[in-house]
C-alpha cells in the first residue's frame, strides 16, 4: 500500500518541526539548508499525480526493473570517520567533514557518523556511534596559540595553558615556532593577537595546520598581555573555605574541560556552579540564565553569538553578568565575589 500525498506531506511537516527544535544561532545556515530540502520535496510532491494514478503507472514498469525494496535508500547511513589534521574524512563515500562539524558533534577518529546530501555540496552530519576507546594517533593538537609578528611573518611561539598562563611552545623539550604562511593568514583571517588551535604530526612538526580561530567577542585583535596578567595569584587564599556567595547559583559560560576544578572553587566560597558550553539551544540557555543568580562568560573559548544571546537573557531577567579575559580559577572566584554584591 502506497502512502498517499497528504500523509507524506504531514510526515515531512512533522520532521521539519523536529529540525526547527534543534535550531541555535550557531547552526542557522545548516538548518536552513535542511528545511529548504524539505520544501523542495513538498513542491515536487504537490506536482505528483494522485495515489491511484501513481499506482497505475507501475503497470508500465519493465519486469526486470528493480523492486521497491531494492530502490529504497539504504537505512544504514553509517560511515567511519578518519580524523585529519583539520577536519575528517569518510573514506567509503570520499567525503570531507569540516572542522566545525568535528567540534560541534565532538567527533573523534573512529566514530561512526551519518551524512545526508542536501545539494550544492552541502551535507547534514550526525553522530551515530562513538568509538569504544580512543585510538593511538600521531596527530597532536595544541590549543590557544597566540599569534605574534616576527620580521614580516605571523608566528606562533606561545600558547595559553589551562590556567590561563602563557607558555612557550616546545617540541621534544626544545622551544619551537610555527611560521604561519600567507595562504593560511588570508584564509583564516589571522593577525597579531589572534588565538588559534594548531594541529601537527608528532613525527614531523613541520607538517601542521591552523585548524581553528577562536572568537574574541569581535573586539580588535591586540598583542598578548604580559605573562603576569594570566598568572594565578595567591590561589590558596582565593579558594579557602568561606561562605561569601551564600548559596548563590553561578552560571559559567565557556571554559570547557575544567568543570570539576571550577565547581570546587565556587563551592569553596559557598556557591553552586552551573556550567554551559555555548552549544545549548536557545530555550535551554534562557532557562539556565533565568534560574541562576549571576552569569560569567569566559571570552577566549566561547563563540560570539552564544555570548551575545546569553548577555541578552541576563539583561532580560536582570541578572548581573561579567566577561572574563582569562580562564584562571582565581579570576573566576574574584569575579563571582564581585558579582555577588550585585546579585
Amino acid at each position: 500500500m502506497f502512502m498517499n500525498k497528504q500523509a507524506m506531506a504531514q510526515e515531512a511537516v512533522s520532521e521539519m518541526g523536529k529540525i526547527i527544535q534543534k535550531l541555535t544561532l550557531d547552526n542557522v545556515e545548516e538548518i536552513e539548508d535542511v528545511l529548504l530540502s524539505y520544501f523542495r520535496f513538498l513542491k515536487i510532491l504537490n506536482g505528483l499525480k494522485g495515489t491511484d494514478d501513481f499506482e497505475s503507472c507501475l503497470e508500465d514498469v519493465p519486469e526486470n526493473a528493480p523492486s521497491e525494496e531494492e530502490t529504497k535508500p539504504k537505512s544504514k547511513n553509517r560511515y567511519e570517520l578518519k580524523r585529519q589534521l583539520k577536519g575528517g574524512y569518510l573514506e567509503e563515500i570520499d567525503l570531507y567533514v569540516p572542522e566545525h562539524i568535528i567540534r560541534k558533534l565532538g567527533l573523534e577518529d573512529g566514530d561512526f557518523i551519518s551524512a545526508v546530501h542536501l545539494g550544492n555540496d552541502k551535507y547534514h552530519f550526525e553522530l551515530v556511534e562513538k568509538v569504544a576507546e580512543q585510538r593511538p594517533t600521531n596527530r597532536v593538537q595544541l590549543n590557544y596559540c597566540i599569534l605574534s609578528k616576527r620580521d614580516s611573518m605571523l608566528v606562533a611561539s606561545e600558547y595559553l595553558d589551562k590556567d590561563g598562563e602563557i607558555k612557550s611552545i616546545k617540541y621534544n623539550d626544545v622551544p619551537h615556532t610555527f611560521l604561519i604562511n600567507n595562504e593560511a593568514r588570508i584564509k583564516e583571517d589571522l593577525e597579531v593577537g589572534s588565538i588559534v588551535d594548531i594541529a601537527y604530526y608528532s613525527n614531523n612538526i613541520d607538517v601542521f595546520k591552523v585548524i581553528w580561530k577562536h572568537n574574541t567577542e569581535g573586539s580588535p585583535h591586540v598583542p598578548p598581555l604580559p605573562s603576569s596578567n594570566y598568572k594565578i595569584k595567591n590561589p590558596k587564599s582565593d579558594t579557602k573555605e568561606t561562605n561569601e556567595l551564600k548559596g548563590k547559583k553561578v552560571l559559567l559560560l565557556g571554559g570547557e574541560g575544567r568543570t570539576a576544578e571550577f565547581e570546587k572553587a565556587i563551592v569553596s566560597i559557598g556557591g553552586e556552579l552551573i556550567h554551559a558550553y555555548g552549544n545549548e539551544d536557545t530555550k535551554r540557555l534562557e532557562s539556565m540564565i533565568k534560574s541562576c543568580d549571576m552569569l560569567i562568560t569566559m571570552k577566549l573559548n566561547i563563540n560570539h553569538s552564544a555570548a551575545e544571546k546569553a548577555k541578552e537573557f541576563a539583561k532580560k531577567y536582570k541578572k548581573p553578568f561579567r566577561l572574563m579575559e582569562s580562564r584562571g580559577i582565581s579570576s573566576l572566584v574574584q569575579t563571582a565575589k564581585s558579582l555577588c554584591v550585585e546579585a
